[in-house]
């Protein structure tokens, strides 16, 4: 009888292990998303555009100094950004713009055009959905509400 127990105690050691790995996985995901969005807002300072001493200055400005590059996207011009979505209980189906793109919490790539909103719909596994609007706008759009 004392092997059975000894065995039984085993599997659930092996059981509560895998368990843990899985949910400290879990967290390391959200966690790497929540950073790398963070690190994609904050600004980086600019190199100077200003010519070194004693240079002198062309005739004709550089392309990045131009007027019609002003490091961001027309408006209606398709983009690629981070998408971060923790709003809804876990597990919830993400929709946007009426297209499944994986459940909560949901970290990832999402193409939008520059200005446009984009419609979110959160569809838990019970309860009611939750609709929210966001703007689409080059770096991370963020989704967060109530849990």
């Amino acid at each position: 009888m004392s092997t059975r127990w000894k065995a039984a105690a085993g599997h659930a050691w092996s059981i509560a292990s895998v368990a843990i790995l899985v949910v400290a996985a879990r967290f390391a995901v959200v966690a790497f998303g929540a950073a790398s969005a963070k690190a994609d807002a904050t600004p980086t300072p600019s190199s100077s555009h200003a010519p070194p001493r004693g240079a002198e200055r062309s005739a004709r400005p550089l392309e990045s100094q131009t007027s019609t590059s002003t490091g961001s996207p027309p408006a209606g011009a398709p983009i690629r950004v981070k998408l971060m979505v923790t709003a809804g209980p876990d597990r919830s189906d993400v929709y946007a713009d009426d297209s499944n793109v994986g459940k909560t919490p949901f970290v990832g790539d999402f193409s939008c055009r520059t200005g446009e909103k984009v419609h979110f719909r959160i569809v838990p596994p019970t309860g009611a959905p939750l609709d929210l609007e966001r703007p689409c706008a080059p770096g991370t759009i963020r989704v967060e509400g109530d849990r």
